[in-house]
């Protein structure tokens, strides 16, 4: 990673800022939002970020004075650019790595998030917190960078013949997303229809 970062400074002098103050925050955020919005759907991956509700959920919560200590928004920016951007929370000594995009299209030679993924562990562990939480997903580099693992698994129960039918779609759905995301061409082509759907 540090050799990367040594590439990136070529472009600019590189930064890591942190945004406070809840204006800054609401603005850090919604332009965060758009940014993953676009990563989502550049990389034809089925998302609801682009929902008002997400937006409105995230701006409440961004701008909630009670909780301002415990919110964290830092963006990577080299040259004065943004690189990469996280909306992340601390609780009980853990960091836990929430909302994060990327300027692929500026910066995706440098992998823009792994860089910002290093210098969060930095920042984390300089203060002393125990834990960093880089949440749920199966993204490669969490396999690679992750001391510990967490199983997630979903229960349900019906209780009904509706429920039943309901939560038997629910597992077909689910097993045919999954297959669908082992399978190469599959994938490629799921993500190709995403990418025309969104255009």
């Amino acid at each position: 990673m540090e050799r990367r970062l040594l590439q990136l400074a070529k472009a600019g002098n590189v930064e890591l800022l942190e945004i406070t103050g809840i204006e800054n925050r609401r603005r850090h955020f919604h332009e965060l939002l758009k940014l993953k919005i676009d990563n989502l759907n550049d990389a034809g991956i089925l998302h609801r970020m682009d929902k008002p509700e997400i937006a409105s959920y995230y701006s409440t919560l961004v701008t909630n004075p009670e909780i301002q200590d415990a919110i964290c928004q830092f963006e990577l920016r080299c040259g004065g650019d943004m690189v990469a951007s996280v909306f992340a929370l601390v609780h009980q000594e853990t960091f836990f790595y929430q909302v994060c995009a990327f300027n692929k299209k500026k910066f995706g030679q440098y992998s823009p998030g792994l860089l910002l993924l290093y210098l969060l562990f930095d920042w984390s562990f300089a203060r002393g917190l125990k834990r960093f939480d880089m949440t749920i997903g199966d993204e490669a580099y969490k396999t690679d960078w992750a001391n510990q693992t967490t199983a997630l698994v979903v229960a349900a129960k019906a209780y009904s013949l509706r429920g039943y039918l309901l939560l038997s779609k629910r597992k077909t759905i689910t097993a045919v997303k999954e297959f669908i995301k082992r399978t190469a061409p599959l994938h490629r082509l799921a993500q190709n229809f995403v990418q025309k759907k969104a255009a």
